[in-house]
């Protein structure tokens, strides 16, 4: 039981994405790898507090971890996507940018002047 218990929790840690085939396989993970580069150049050049730029980091990652686990990612996109892996990198990259980007645009919205 407590192997069936370790492979079934190996399989659920298996990203969607990872059942494509070619160049999917890579394009999403270096989308997001790439988004991790742009994030702190965004953070840097966004006029925004601290706390606000760790919640944004928070928000980036998290939002890219989610990304890797929505059952049927694959499936969902691959009838707009076709085999091409561009628009998986997009994907990939356009998440965490677009966390980032929200809590840049919540901490505008919700600004205590004092």
């Amino acid at each position: 039981m407590r192997r069936l218990a370790i492979f079934a929790l190996c399989v659920f840690s298996v990203p969607c994405v990872a059942f494509a085939h070619g160049e999917q396989v890579l394009a999403f993970p270096l989308g997001q790898g790439a988004a991790m580069i742009v994030v702190p150049l965004l953070m840097l050049v966004l006029k925004m507090n601290a706390r606000w730029k760790i919640g944004a980091a928070i928000a980036a990652i998290v939002a890219g971890v989610i990304s890797w686990f929505i059952p049927g990612l694959y499936r969902l996109f691959m009838d707009w996507f076709g085999l091409s892996g561009w628009p998986w990198f997009a994907l990939g990259f356009l998440v965490p940018v677009l966390a980032t980007l929200s809590v840049f645009f919540a901490s505008r919205y919700f600004r205590h002047d004092s």
